[in-house]
């Protein structure tokens, strides 16, 4: 099956279909209903199978997710591992998924960072391979 096949069972469809024409007045027909004279319809390429899906009724499906969220830096460990059970296990879960996960810092310290945290943030940031990281004057 590719990516845009579906599997409808028959009676399903059927029952959708005739919900669907009583709310609309049961004058619509799609491009793959074959209308009769005698006012009965029958499907064209579908006798002995499956129910065919009229256009529009099977949407592509999203094939990427974002998400943005500030963590309370008091309590990122479980912030983050919350994030991990409900969300990324279940994204993770799904076939051929690639995560990308990062985490972004951002601090004001209006007196300013002393000498030795910025040596200590510095070299810890550097043993756990920060991409980028660095103290600014402003």
């Amino acid at each position: 099956m590719g990516g845009s096949s579906v599997l409808v069972k028959p009676e399903v469809a059927r029952r959708q279909e005739e919900e669907e024409g009583n709310r609309d007045g049961g004058g619509s027909v799609g491009p793959d209903v074959d209308p009769k004279p005698n006012g009965a319809t029958g499907r064209t390429g579908q006798e002995g199978g499956g129910a065919a899906v009229g256009p529009g009724a099977a949407r592509p499906l999203p094939r990427r997710h974002y998400a943005s969220r500030k963590l309370d830096p008091i309590r990122v460990g479980r912030d983050a591992g919350r994030i991990a059970d409900e969300v990324l296990s279940h994204l993770a879960g799904l076939p051929g998924s690639r995560l990308r996960v990062s985490i972004e810092i951002e601090a004001e310290m209006p007196e300013g960072a002393p000498e030795h945290v910025q040596r200590t943030v510095s070299e810890i940031a550097q043993v756990l391979k920060f991409e980028t990281q660095g103290f600014e004057p402003e």
